[in-house]
């Protein structure tokens, strides 16, 4: 969630990390939506990640914080 840019978002939530955000995030806007899907990611230990404007919808500075968390994740973006 922190890497994705979630954290604080999930966390005020009433329920916190319980909070129930709907059928595949549907009480979430699109771009937190976007994110939880690149939390879900995250999560795999897969050997490839193909994104497709993970930062589409977001604002200027949470576009930059995910891009600088998925940079420090990958061996190269």
């Amino acid at each position: 969630m922190r890497d994705a840019g979630l954290e604080q978002r999930i966390r005020a939530a009433p329920g916190g990390l319980d909070a129930w955000l709907g059928d595949n995030g549907e009480r979430l806007s699109g771009g937190e939506r976007r994110r939880l899907s690149l939390a879900r990611a995250y999560l795999r230990p897969a050997p490839w990640l193909l994104l497709d404007e993970p930062t589409e919808g977001l604002d200027a500075e949470t576009e930059a914080l995910v891009l600088e968390r998925l940079a420090a994740r990958l061996d190269r973006t």
